[in-house]
């Protein structure tokens, strides 16, 4: 079967053409970008826009977030062409998730890069000012912890949501024909995104017992979790290739 434009090195991608379910989930992630819109009204004064443009970092971080979640489901979407009834299931409760992560996402972020630019002193006294004044009733010590464990909830059923995508094409696979490394990939995709899901585990562990920095800080596992399944992945491919050769 001959591969669409754009394929990754490990994957015959099997849907071809953009399906009514893929195309009604890019109308949804269209719809959450739009909610993380710093403001949708446009500035009126030019203290305004100034704060606007100090706003842009948490911004951009929740839309690579999202991002990140939408190439996800194109990815699988491309890799399997799946549209059966688990499938539209699942997908149906990611979109309800992505709606409903992207407020507590963008209220997080907001807040964490407005308290960093407050309290490093790089902001003008003026847009300190009212930066502080805007952040200060946002959040307090005690609801901190509740905001982690609600963020790191939506995160947890997101990747979740994906692992279980992955493993019904795992479960496809002779109706899908995937050779050894494409079954590989799969099995490997849903152990990848169930331990994503196991760190947003550990962190509501951790913020519900009330450490909502230390809750914060356990995402930086996700980097040598990245790090040592891609080098898993990519040996156990050569090996299988290098059998099969």
């Amino acid at each position: 079967m001959r591969a669409g434009h754009g394929r990754d090195q490990l994957f015959r991608w099997r849907g071809r053409e953009v399906s009514r379910l893929e195309g009604f989930s890019d109308a949804v992630f269209g719809f959450a970008l739009t909610l993380l819109v710093v403001s949708l009204e446009v500035p009126r004064t030019f203290g305004e826009l100034r704060l606007l443009v100090w706003e842009l970092p948490a911004f951009a971080v929740c839309f690579l977030i999202l991002f990140g979640t939408w190439n996800g489901h194109y990815t699988f979407c491309r890799r399997y062409g799946l549209v059966d009834g688990p499938t539209r299931a699942l997908t149906g409760v990611l979109l309800f998730l992505v709606l409903f992560y992207v407020y507590p996402l963008k209220f997080l972020w907001s807040f964490l890069f407005g308290a960093v630019l407050v309290n490093t002193g790089w902001l003008p006294a003026d847009i300190e000012q009212e930066l502080t004044a805007r952040i200060k009733p946002m959040l307090t010590e005690h609801d901190a912890a509740h905001v982690m464990v609600l963020y790191s909830s939506g995160y947890l059923a997101v990747m979740a949501t994906f692992a279980l995508m992955y493993l019904q094409a795992a479960r496809r696979r002779a109706e899908l024909a995937l050779d050894e490394v494409e079954a590989y990939v799969t099995r490997w995709s849903t152990r990848f995104y169930a331990a994503q899901a196991a760190v947003a585990a550990l962190s509501i562990a951790i913020a519900a017992s009330g450490h909502a920095a230390l809750a914060g800080w356990s995402y930086f596992l996700m980097f040598p979790l990245g790090f040592g399944y891609g080098r898993r992945l990519h040996k156990v491919v050569a090996r299988i290739r290098a059998s099969a050769a």
